[in-house]
């Protein structure tokens, strides 16, 4: 699981696969000089599922810190699927060396 803070004083829990994920995706959104608003799936700190609304743009600031193992079965496949392809149509592509380097980061986070 990681905490993942945005801004100055937000912060939620999301799943690994969550967080990975919305960092990708924020990043395109950077790049891009664009704005989204994305609904996140997380757990609460009672550990039942919740959700959070987030805008993403230019100006975002957002970091993940890991705090506990990665929860299982939230269907964040489907969500993280979802922002892949949504992130694919900001048509920015990044160079095998960044697959590279995130595929070295995940599996840091497998650790």
């Amino acid at each position: 699981m990681q905490r993942v803070y945005v801004g100055a004083g937000f912060s939620f829990i999301a799943s690994d696969r969550v967080a990975a994920t919305l960092i990708a995706h924020a990043r395109r959104v950077i790049m891009k000089g664009c704005t989204e608003v994305l609904e996140v799936p997380t757990l609460r700190e009672d550990f039942t599922r919740g959700r959070v609304t987030l805008l993403l743009g230019p100006n975002t600031q957002i970091g993940t810190q890991c705090v506990g193992e990665a929860m299982e079965g939230i269907s964040e496949d489907e969500w993280a699927n979802g922002i892949d392809q949504q992130s694919m149509s900001l048509g920015i592509a990044f160079s095998d060396g960044d697959d590279e380097l995130q595929s070295e980061l995940n599996s840091l986070l497998d650790l």
